[in-house]
């Protein structure tokens, strides 16, 4: 017989009965007109010709041009700041292939109303300039595999549909100068990659409806199945990588796909028996230098188990560091990934626990290397406690019955934009809409990152050893050193010491579950 003990820790930081002193890391943009999309998850966004644009998404229901109800959108909005919005209301296009049956021009697009899809800036001529968005699968309103391109985000041309079976909630990413598509529902974990793109003549189609005498052949080569199990809801970057650890320098920077989490699992069934696991969303991380070749980076990361979150990689203007001008004089920083919020769904072999609904987060985390996250909010308060939830990342602030409560949001989306210039990078994070989990509903709000989200780590800046410049970097109190002041140089028995989280009190709380067998 064997008694295993586990025990949880909860670990609660009290300032004097307040929050912790976090630096200012997000602002809301604010409508000067109050023209805006409607609130919505499961849209997409991106950055092209110097805009940020949304389209279509999952909303509270409405009655659509024939009279039906409908949750979701064909709509096609864009802002040069994130805040002052306008849409796309004399949409043209290739009508004859979907909305035959909608005013033309109009608000509409030519394209079935989806959610779930995916929406890309990319370069179609090897000039260095994006030229078109395209647009591709989602629920329409079952998963498809229709391919949409737009060369000024008004005018939409049909592309036919890809070689890859109907999908929805896939990833895309830019990844060596094209584009890549993987996972999905029905879940999968397959991965293709867009070889080029060319435009060619097209054949008047007999319709009335609208149409263009031109469209776009796209050639896919499909890649090997990845290892990590089919999924849902999963997040992908590229990112330039080095390891500084290991000796290498910038000279040696690569570039990698590192994707996370997801909801899925193996069948329970031929091959894949030995594999299942139960169907959940995932804590993982994983890599690749190549397509075909995936490395598993953790296989359970220190943030909780999630699908649907919002992850970007935040880099300078050479994309192989941080920001242009580096950390220190004498070695930039490898290019940060970000991630934000997301939901968990699930149940295991185990407990066969199922959820009903998603369960929102309102964290935030960041790493260089997909293995090391860094949490940079803090948060206190919910579940069986007595206290409201709070979290110190601005965006998990709504309104709930006119009263302000912290929630956590799944389905944004999140993209590198700088608000002034209009250049994707360096820029802002821009994060827009989702769904708050529980009474929260949708949101339509539009978030702009501040400098010093770069500075918070557990919702303390500059983990209360110094104060947050507005570059986004520590200016430690004397004594200290490291990005966020993290290294207290009075040296100990020859060692230096490592603070985490500021100079506050800890409680701790300890829960202790009893197994025996």
């Amino acid at each position: 017989m064997w008694t295993l003990i586990l025990a949880l820790l909860l670990i609660s930081r009290v300032s004097d009965g307040q929050v912790p002193d976090s630096a200012d890391g997000w602002e809301e943009l604010v409508s000067s007109n109050g023209v805006k999309f409607t609130a919505r998850n499961a849209h997409a966004s991106c950055i092209f010709k110097k805009r940020i644009w949304v389209v279509g998404g999952r909303t509270n229901s409405y009655v659509d041009y024939n009279l039906l109800t409908n949750y979701r959108r064909a709509d096609v909005w864009y802002s040069y700041d994130g805040a002052i919005w306008a849409q796309q209301a004399s949409l043209t296009g290739d009508y004859f292939a979907q909305n035959t049956d909608v005013v033309q021009p109009g608000e509409i697009a030519p394209f079935y109303a989806r959610a779930g899809h995916s929406l890309n800036a990319i370069d179609i001529n090897a000039d260095g300039v994006n030229d078109v968005m395209i647009m591709m699968g989602g629920f329409a309103p079952s998963p498809s595999n229709d391919v949409w391109i737009s060369e000024d985000g008004n005018n939409w041309v049909f592309c036919g549909t890809a070689p890859w079976s109907p999908r929805a909630w896939h990833a895309t990413t830019l990844f060596q100068g094209k584009l890549w598509i993987m996972g999905g529902t029905p879940l999968n974990s397959e991965v293709w990659v867009l070889n080029s793109v060319r435009r060619v003549a097209r054949d008047a189609p007999l319709t009335r409806s609208l149409y263009n005498n031109y469209t776009f052949a796209l050639n896919w080569t499909q890649m090997p199945d990845a290892p990590w199990s089919p999924r849902v809801g999963v997040s992908v970057v590229s990112q330039w990588y080095y390891n500084d650890t290991a000796g290498q320098t910038i000279a040696n920077s690569t570039e990698r796909m590192v994707l996370v989490g997801g909801y899925g699992g193996f069948l329970d069934e031929g091959a894949n028996k030995a594999k299942y696991d139960g169907f959940a969303c995932r804590a993982d991380s994983w890599e690749t230098y190549d397509g075909t070749t995936w490395r598993l980076l953790r296989a359970v990361n220190s943030f909780s188990p999630r699908a649907w979150a919002a992850m970007v990689t935040y880099r300078g203007e050479d994309r192989r560091v941080w920001i242009q001008s580096g950390i220190t004089a004498d070695k930039p920083a490898v290019p940060r990934i970000y991630l934000f919020g997301g939901g968990y769904v699930g149940f295991s072999t185990t407990s066969q626990k199922r959820i009903s609904s998603i369960l929102g987060y309102s964290d935030a985390y960041w790493s260089e290397d997909g293995i090391t996250w860094q949490q940079m909010n803090y948060e206190e308060g919910g579940g069986s406690t007595f206290n409201d939830f709070y979290s110190s990342e601005l965006w998990a602030r709504t309104t709930v019955n006119s009263e302000t409560t912290y929630l956590g949001l799944w389905g944004a989306t999140i993209n590198s934009f700088n608000t002034s210039s209009g250049d994707e990078f360096p820029g802002n994070l821009i994060l827009i809409g989702g769904d708050y989990d529980g009474s929260g509903g949708f949101s339509s709000s539009v978030f702009r990152s501040l400098s010093g989200m770069f500075c918070n780590v557990v919702g303390v800046a500059c983990n209360g050893n110094g104060e947050c410049g507005s570059n986004g970097k520590c200016v430690c109190n004397s004594g200290f050193s490291g990005f966020n002041c993290e290294i207290d140089n009075n040296v100990v028995s020859g060692a230096a010491t490592l603070t985490i989280g500021g100079a506050l009190s800890l409680c701790v709380v300890a829960v202790a579950a009893l197994y025996t067998w």
